[in-house]
Formats: C-alpha cells, sequence, structure tokens
C-alpha cells in the first residue's frame, strides 16, 4: 500500500527504538539468544537499516561472534556480499554511535524490544484496518496503550494478529483434548524420568516430568546437593538425558567428587573409595583401578558424550543471569535443568527479600512450563530450609519461611532432614518403619540405633505438596532412606509417619 503520514510518522517513531534495541544486541551479542528468532526477527522492524543491521548482527551471532567489532563485523559483510546495503546505511559507525550512547544502559533491552513488538503490532493492523489504528480518539490512543491491550481493542481480529506477540496464554476445548489425553498418557508421554534406584520415590512425584517445577529443601549443609546427585544427576546420566547444573556454592570439583563416589560406591557394586582420598589423595593402585572403571563406566553410559551433563557455576546468583543460561542451553537442546541452590537474587528489584524469592520462582516456573510461552523444561530447585524450623520435627510449608509463597509455582515441594535421636527405637518418639508387599500389608520395625555404629544414618523426606499424588497432610507417608554418604547411597527402606501437631 502506498504509505501515509500517519505511517510515515510510526516508522520514525519506531526509530529510536529499533536502533537502540539492535545497538544492545550488538553490545552482548547474548541478547540475540535471549531474544530468539520465534520472538523477534527482521520481519518486526519497520525501518529498512535496522532491519538490516539487526539481521546481520543475527547473523554474525549465529556463527559463533562473540565481540561485534571492526574485523568481524567487515568479514560477515564481505561473506553475506552486502557491501553496497551495508554502506547505503552509513556502515559501522551509524550502529556504533547508538552503541556507545547505551553503554552504560544495557539492561534496557526489553523495553525496547516491547516497543519494537508494539510498532510492528501497529504496523500489521493498520496493513489490516488502515489509518484508523494510528489515529487518537476520544477512546483509543496507541501511544498509551500496550501491544497486548491493542490487540484486545480489535478484538476481532485477534487470531491473526496476535502471531506477533508474546501473549503467555493457549486457549484449548477441553472436550477436544480428550482423545488426546488418552493418547498421551498410553504413550507415556506424562510419565517423568524415574528417579536413580527409587521406585518408592518416583511414584510419589510421578518421576522428573517436564514442564513441571520441583523443589526440594533442606537445611544448610544436609545434604541436598548429595541427594540431588544420587537421584536426579544420575538418573540423567543413565537415561542418556542432556543436565545444566547451574550452581552457587559447590564448585565443579564439589560436584566431580560426587559423580566418582556415586558411580564407585552405588552403580559399580563393590568398588567403593573412601571419600577422604578424594580430597587428600593417597590412592592406591587398586584405587586407580576403580578410578578408571568409573571413569570406563561413564563413557559407556554417556555414548562418549561429554557435553552430557553440563556445569556451569555463578559467582552471583542473578535471576536474569539464571534464565540467559536456561534459554543459551535450551537452544542447544537441553531440557533438564537443576539449581543449586534456588535463593534471594543478588540484584532484586523488590524491597522485600521473601518478595523476590517468590517472583523469582515464579519466573521460573513460567520457564518450564509446556504452554503460555514456556519452554517445556524439567527444572529441579534446591533451597535452604529456614533455620526457624531445625527444631521441628514434621516438616512443612512453614519451613521455607517468609518466601512460602513460592510453593505455588512448584508441582511438587519435598524437604528431607535426618532423624532425631529421640526417633530411634530407644528414645520418645521412636520410628515404626515400614514397609508394603505385594497385597498392600504393611510390616516393619522400630530403628535401631545400633546400625549407626555401621557408619550408616537416616533421613527422612516429607513432601508438603504434590499435583501427581498425595501429600503428607492427606495420606501420603513420610519416606525413610538409609543414607552412606562415603558411597553417596540413598537407600529406601520404607515408611513412616509424623504427626503434625506443632508442638515440637
Amino acid at each position: 500500500m502506498e504509505e501515509s503520514k500517519l505511517y510515515t510518522k510510526l516508522k520514525a517513531e519506531q526509530e529510536v527504538p529499533e536502533s537502540c534495541f539492535t545497538a544492545l544486541c550488538w553490545l552482548d551479542p547474548e541478547k540475540y539468544n535471549l531474544h530468539s528468532k520465534d520472538k523477534i526477527n527482521s520481519s518486526h522492524f519497520l525501518n529498512d537499516k535496522w532491519e538490516f543491521f539487526f539481521s546481520l548482527g543475527r547473523h554474525m551471532y549465529d556463527q559463533n561472534v562473540k565481540t561485534f567489532d571492526d574485523v568481524s563485523v567487515y568479514k560477515a559483510v564481505n561473506e553475506l556480499d552486502a557491501k553496497d546495503q551495508f554502506d547505503k546505511y552509513g556502515g559501522f559507525p551509524v550502529v556504533r554511535e547508538v552503541m556507545e550512547e547505551l553503554r552504560d544502559s544495557q539492561d534496557n533491552d526489553e523495553s525496547y524490544y516491547t516497543m519494537v513488538k508494539k510498532g510492528f503490532v501497529l504496523s500489521e493492523l493498520t496493513h489490516l484496518f488502515g489509518e484508523k489504528v494510528l489515529k487518537k480518539t476520544q477512546k483509543y490512543d496507541y501511544h498509551k496503550l500496550t501491544a497486548d491491550t491493542i490487540i484486545t481493542y480489535w478484538n476481532d481480529k485477534l487470531n491473526t494478529i496476535s502471531m506477533g506477540t508474546d501473549n503467555k496464554f493457549d486457549t484449548y476445548h477441553l472436550f477436544d483434548n480428550m482423545d488426546k489425553f488418552i493418547e498421551k498418557t498410553e504413550s507415556g508421554t506424562n510419565r517423568g524420568m524415574p528417579l536413580y534406584k527409587s521406585n518408592k520415590y518416583t511414584k510419589m512425584i510421578n518421576g522428573w516430568a517436564k514442564g513441571h517445577l520441583y523443589m526440594f529443601g533442606a537445611f544448610g549443609n544436609a545434604g541436598k546437593t548429595s541427594f540431588l546427585f544420587n537421584k536426579v544427576a544420575m538418573s540423567c546420566i543413565k537415561n542418556n538425558e542432556r543436565l545444566v547444573v547451574i550452581a552457587n556454592e559447590e564448585d565443579i570439583d564439589s560436584f566431580t567428587e560426587k559423580l566418582y563416589v556415586s558411580v564407585l560406591g552405588v552403580e559399580l557394586v563393590n568398588k567403593g573409595i573412601d571419600r577422604n582420598k578424594f580430597k587428600q589423595a593417597g590412592f592406591t593402585e587398586e584405587d586407580r583401578k576403580k578410578i578408571q572403571a568409573a571413569k570406563d563406566w561413564v563413557a559407556e553410559v554417556s555414548q562418549g558424550d561429554n557435553a552430557l551433563i553440563d556445569f556451569v557455576f555463578m559467582e552471583e546468583y542473578i535471576i536474569d543471569d539464571v534464565k540467559k543460561v536456561i534459554r543459551h542451553y535450551n537452544s542447544r537442546g537441553y531440557e533438564n535443568f537443576i539449581i543449586d541452590t534456588h535463593k534471594v537474587s543478588e540484584r532484586s528489584s523488590h524491597d522485600q527479600r521473601w518478595v523476590s524469592f517468590v517472583e523469582d520462582t515464579k519466573q521460573l516456573y513460567k520457564m518450564c512450563r509446556p504452554n503460555g510461552g514456556g519452554l517445556n523444561l524439567r527444572m529441579w530447585l534446591n533451597f535452604q530450609l529456614a533455620d526457624h524450623a531445625k527444631n521441628r520435627r514434621y516438616l512443612d510449608f512453614d519451613a521455607i519461611g517468609e518466601g512460602k509463597a513460592a510453593k505455588n509455582e512448584a508441582s511438587v515441594v519435598n524437604m528431607i532432614r535426618a532423624i532425631w535421636d529421640s526417633e530411634f527405637s530407644d528414645g520418645k518418639n521412636k520410628l515404626y518403619v515400614y514397609k508394603y508387599d505385594k497385597n498392600g500389608n504393611k510390616s516393619g520395625d522400630y530403628l535401631d540405633r545400633t546400625d549407626l555404629d555401621k557408619g550408616e544414618t537416616y533421613y527422612l523426606l516429607f513432601q508438603p505438596k504434590s499435583r501427581f499424588s498425595s501429600n503428607n497432610d492427606n495420606g501420603q507417608p513420610v519416606l525413610v532412606f538409609k543414607v552412606n554418604f562415603n558411597f553417596n547411597s540413598w537407600e529406601e527402606i520404607g515408611y513412616t509417619t509424623i504427626a503434625n501437631d506443632k508442638m515440637y
């Protein structure tokens, strides 16, 4: 169509956000990953100049260029045979000028991104409905409205135009989904990844299911990282599932030690090594043979894929950086993510810490959910329980502390603690541990303190919430593990019950 004065004015208005968004992506090329092609591409730009420079930057990022300087830019221009167009729009100095202006404002990409997408929506609506989309009336002024509000205003064409926005909702006909639901159920799509050597725990939480957020809490230095490595990381290794561990407390050597200890102590029976030797050295020739056996097992199970488990250590835990890492790896085929430990972001925009914890958890859930703009990920968050709950035998949502509203984002919330002295057979709170036989009958005995003389201990796993099964308040018993930290062995031995009378 012939360009009207109003449309020309719109393009002029979009010059600033399009140039700024492009320059921010050139300053930090990882923003191209954060704002993926399906979210924004050259078709969303109204000005040819910035469409060209944005697309050129996307090409360079796809070619693994990490820094956009004179050399890399001119090399890309020559490879694309685009020198004439490049020179026509003023070349690198045009983008560099905007880059210099924004060098201290690199966190504003989201706002400019939103403005670019709003311009796209207005352009598409104008093509459909004409100039009235750009005309101010008593009830309508596009300058004051968001993209979604503008689309709602023109709702008779919503299904056509909304493809250009980031609506976070999906609409279905419930009855139409009946057959699809049965097909997914029979195919096992809804079944989660089984947890390593844990039939009871897998049944409790439906395995580690895609599209769901799992929260796992324990007190400080109380075994939560050891547990997640044994049950979750080892499960990914056995199932040949790519995994990213985003850590901010334990480093790569600590996780490598857990890998050796878990493989030698649990997978390769009778090949365990005293865990202290991984810290103090002193390996014997027999130890070295065991270490080689562990390496051979990993190579065989992983089929030589050294990137099966990637480890990302974050000196500062900043939720925006966490999201960037997740998008970066997801675009490369990773669907399983562990965060150890999830806590308050160190650059929170909220005055109260607990608000930040809840809002950050909500953002992570939005990323992992299967619909509404999510990425359909498996996500596991380790977090630390509040110190005030250390004197409570029964662990529930109160143990999360002030940020307990975060539980609303999770499909499963589990918590663990070591048993107390009073819970052995000679204590006042002795625990009766039972198993079910094939007929559903239960039998068992009280925990015997003498087992501890063999270097063993016990942990209790509570389930305050599960969207897949019962919780501890409505029928799910507490799961009991016999633990050997020297081998990082977490053996399910049965169930127990603990009254929630809040009197401990």
